[in-house]
């Protein structure tokens, strides 16, 4: 006996512990959508990178009022990876609307010109 204590089965995620994911995600989409319309020498990988160091300064944000304050939100590496994930899918979803012509277009007018930027 180790003192009344008993260690269970490995932890296993839940469905319910992963559905906390998905908001991380949808809420870097906007980001990785609208980051490459802003500078268009912004390709794929540093469109991800400029996702994942958003996530990170979030994540260091936190950390840092956790340690000053002693309480706040907790630092996780899986909304890291989630909020990253959400700038690769808005990348995505920005390279399939400029796929077609009338998309193209309009994306093209409330983009600002690579002269200007």
């Amino acid at each position: 006996m180790n003192g009344g204590t008993t260690e269970g089965p490995p932890h296993r995620e839940s469905a319910t512990e992963s559905r906390h994911l998905l908001p991380n995600v949808v809420m870097f989409v906007p980001l990785g959508f609208l980051l490459p319309l802003l500078s268009h020498r912004l390709t794929r990988g540093s469109t991800v990178v400029a996702c994942a160091l958003a996530s990170l300064g979030i994540e260091l944000a936190q950390l840092l009022q956790y340690i000053a304050l002693g309480h706040g939100r907790a630092v996780d590496i899986n909304d890291l990876i989630a909020n990253t994930l959400g700038g690769l899918l808005g990348y995505a979803a920005l390279r399939t609307a400029q796929g077609t012509a009338s998309t193209r277009a309009v994306l093209n007018k409330v983009s600002p010109s690579p002269s200007t930027v």
